[in-house]
């Protein structure tokens, strides 16, 4: 495009020196009207490559501006996208945080099965196995797409933890139930450790979220911001001897 202007502007500048040069020759013998007469396919040319000149310049602006629009619909488009992508991260991590800190409740509710009630150690196991009402747990799972790897990882070795602390526990033929004592505290610990970096590794995903809404919210006004979840109980921080 660029040599085409060039040879454009060369062939103008040729052709108005030779209209120039010849007006000048010209008009010393016969006059104005004999040179316009005689350089009149001269100015033409002239004049056509005018024409030719400004319709280059005006099509280059049209698609200047095509370019300008389309690369602004990208740049809408990416930024769309990343609001999406932003926005679902957050619920699933919403979820994921407050299931976490349901299950840190819940294990309150365990230990105090062992500590607080008057029965028998293997029936307040029993109850103490039960304690997990694991809610959330299975809305997460179809939603693995939009966590971090190691959320993923995370939430899924605390379902398997309390899947396996509630299956020590059994109800005998005379209706007494049964709870494996052994090792319980430890399980406990465990649970514990897991739902807790659960909990935060979601809370700090949960901000960057936030912050990539908060960073393309002046780009692109298309919905409210969002706020961070209100705080749950995030349950007990040691385990109860």
């Amino acid at each position: 495009m660029k040599a085409v202007r060039e040879f454009l502007a060369q062939g103008l500048v040729t052709a108005y020196g030779f209209i120039v040069g010849g007006l000048i020759g010209e008009a010393d013998m016969h006059g104005l009207y004999k040179v316009l007469e005689d350089q009149g396919s001269l100015i033409a040319g002239g004049l056509a490559i005018i024409a030719a000149v400004m319709t280059v310049k005006a099509t280059q602006a049209s698609a200047d501006r095509e370019v300008a629009a389309a690369q602004h619909q990208i740049k809408t488009t990416l930024i769309l996208e990343k609001r999406r992508l932003a926005r679902e991260g957050h619920a699933v991590n919403v979820l994921v945080h407050q299931a976490a800190c349901i299950v840190l409740q819940d294990l309150d509710d365990a230990n105090d099965h062992m500590t607080r009630y008057r029965r028998p150690q293997t029936e307040s196991a029993w109850y103490a196995r039960h304690a997990f009402s694991r809610s959330g747990f299975d809305e997460v799972p179809t939603l693995y797409t939009y966590l971090h790897g190691e959320v993923v990882s995370l939430f899924l070795n605390l379902k398997r933890a309390t899947d396996r602390f509630e299956s020590r526990s059994y109800i005998h033929g005379n209706g007494d139930r049964i709870g494996e004592i052994h090792s319980l505290r430890s399980e406990l610990a465990i649970i514990q450790d897991i739902a807790i970096r659960l909990r935060d590794l979601s809370q700090s995903h949960i901000k960057l979220c936030l912050e990539e809404l908060a960073a393309t919210q002046d780009l692109i006004e298309i919905d409210p911001p969002l706020s961070p979840p209100s705080n749950l109980k995030e349950g007990t921080e040691g385990i109860q001897a």
